[in-house]
């Protein structure tokens, strides 16, 4: 077994990669560099004085009230254009309205007229009866007079 000690995570990863490759029966290869890891500090350990905590505490106030100032104007923003939305949409709802009221005054002017000219349906069908019969009359009375005339020309 392989024992190295070394410092360092860059140094760790090296020692890992040839260890892996030995094992292997690989030949060494060079191996990529890895950027260093960042710094995370832990629970026990706040980085900074008592002003430097002060200093950073004023500056997350500023950008909050600078968060909240923009998220007001953006809720602005929204509400003129849902208003500006709304009122297209209620010009819409109203020219529906009145096409609506248009169409309902049309259908009631069409059945007011139907009813006016159902008198008139009414006298032009018995008349066109009458008329029927007068000419069915004439008719007869036409082959009636050239049948009396045919005969008394002929007995004359």
């Amino acid at each position: 077994m392989v024992t190295v000690q070394c410092e360092g995570a860059d140094s760790v990863n090296l020692m890992k990669y040839k260890i892996k490759s030995v094992i292997r029966g690989a030949k060494h290869r060079p191996t990529p560099v890895l950027p260093p890891l960042p710094h995370i500090p832990t629970n026990e350990y706040i980085a900074g004085e008592p002003q430097d905590i002060q200093i950073t505490i004023l500056q997350l106030q500023l950008e909050v009230s600078l968060i909240r100032e923009e998220f007001k104007a953006d809720q602005r923003h929204i509400r003129e254009s849902l208003l500006q939305e709304m009122d297209y949409l209620n010009h819409e709802v109203d020219d529906i309205r009145v096409g609506l009221l248009e169409v309902s005054n049309l259908t009631d002017d069409l059945r007011n007229h139907f009813y006016s000219l159902q008198p008139a349906y009414v006298m032009a069908s018995t008349d066109i009866a009458k008329l029927k019969k007068v000419l069915v009359v004439t008719s007869l009375f036409g082959v009636v007079i050239v049948a009396g005339v045919v005969a008394a020309y002929k007995w004359f």
